[in-house]
């Protein structure tokens, strides 16, 4: 059975929990749209990545000694396993939290192929961390073992989890951002792929930003080979961009989201300290995790101009139109300097955008034939 959001909130707060934080998931959004409708924005903070959200609850443990929630997808509790073995774990500070887990690829089945490793080894994981936990379901005695569970976090001063799997909760609809600019995604690929030569290597990053490419590239049926598409590691496109471009003198376009240029921004000053002229950085800025529900990033509150001349790139553009897309692409392929564009777009209604079409180690192996 199925959980509406304020069934399960209600439960929570009946056990002292009315703090949230984390990176948010497909699986959680009907709940997290919630809790973000109901809870003031100092109690739910959408962080950077998962590991900062363990950091965050522990600080608010430490605060207030009440017990925080931190929501993740299952493939960001990567992120947490630093903060959860030399933080919050017993032997170290001992805090207790509420880990709510998205369980994509639930026992390596019926998901993305960047999913079915992770969900597959996923209980194991928690039991080599020492964090108990349950599976989130609507049956007799439900709301006493989700008692039960926290309970046990604020006796023994330890993080426990509950594991949340698809169609868990019933729908609970945010309101979309509105926004000002003009310029879509879609445009954004459109104007970009056209302009790229077949020598250019093209890395982009998880979630919506690589489908629109797929669906562009098979839509003007173009070839894929040049293309390597981070489907998986949130955060990591650019650094992986970076590995190929201090050894290949290539062009290397790395098109980012603003979710994942949040996600881990240091790697970021790496690649600027590097100055390698070869390295055109392309963010498409819209405000949001739109793959996962729309919540809100703090990226449009950031003067990323100053940020990226900080880390030392030489050419700074920003587009909000497709005049002045046009242009700034055509200084950032030309320019012998690492480049950052910034593309601030609108939220597009995209359903159905094509996944990969065959597997990973496919796409992999024709990349490494053009590389």
């Amino acid at each position: 059975m199925i959980f509406k959001p304020s069934e399960f909130f209600k439960i929570l707060k009946k056990n002292g929990i009315d703090f949230f934080c984390g990176v948010p998931d497909s699986l959680l959004k009907n709940f997290t749209n919630y809790i973000d409708s109901k809870v003031s924005p100092s109690n739910h903070i959408i962080t950077a990545n998962e590991g900062n959200a363990v950091a965050l609850a522990t600080g608010y443990n430490l605060g207030t000694k009440k017990i925080g929630l931190v929501y993740l997808q299952n493939s960001g509790l990567g992120n947490c396993i630093n903060p959860l073995t030399s933080l919050t774990n017993e032997e170290v500070y001992s805090i207790p939290l509420v880990l709510l887990i998205g369980w994509r690829g639930f026992e390596g089945k019926n998901d993305e192929p960047q999913h079915l490793k992770q969900g597959k080894i996923l209980k194991q994981q928690l039991k080599i961390l020492g964090i108990k936990f349950i599976i989130l379901e609507k049956k007799k005695g439900f709301e006493k073992s989700i008692s039960d569970l926290i309970l046990y976090a604020r006796t023994n001063s330890i993080p426990v989890a509950i594991l949340v799997k698809k169609n868990s909760f019933s729908d609970f609809n945010l309101k979309q951002n509105t926004s000002k600019f003009l310029v879509t995604k879609r445009q954004v690929i459109e104007n970009v792929i056209p302009h790229l030569s077949k020598k250019d290597l093209v890395f982009s990053t998880t979630g919506m930003i690589s489908r629109s490419i797929i669906e562009f590239l098979k839509k003007h049926k173009k070839n894929s080979k040049n293309f390597f598409f981070n489907v998986g590691s949130m955060g990591h496109v650019s650094s992986i961009a970076l590995g190929v471009a201090i050894t290949n003198k290539k062009r290397i376009i790395c098109i980012d989201g603003d979710g994942s240029f949040l996600m881990h921004l240091g790697a970021l000053a790496i690649i600027g300290s590097k100055q390698l002229g070869n390295f055109k950085y392309i963010l498409i800025n819209n405000g949001c995790h739109e793959s996962v529900g729309g919540q809100k990033t703090v990226a449009f509150d950031l003067n990323i101009k100053n940020i990226a001349e900080a880390f030392g790139f030489k050419y700074f553009g920003i587009s909000k139109k497709v005049i002045d897309l046009q242009t700034n692409l055509k200084k950032t392929l030309l320019s012998k300097s690492p480049c950052f564009l910034e593309v601030k777009v609108k939220i597009e209604d995209e359903k159905n955008l094509p996944r990969p079409s065959k597997s990973l180690i496919e796409y992999k192996k024709d990349f490494l034939k053009i590389i």
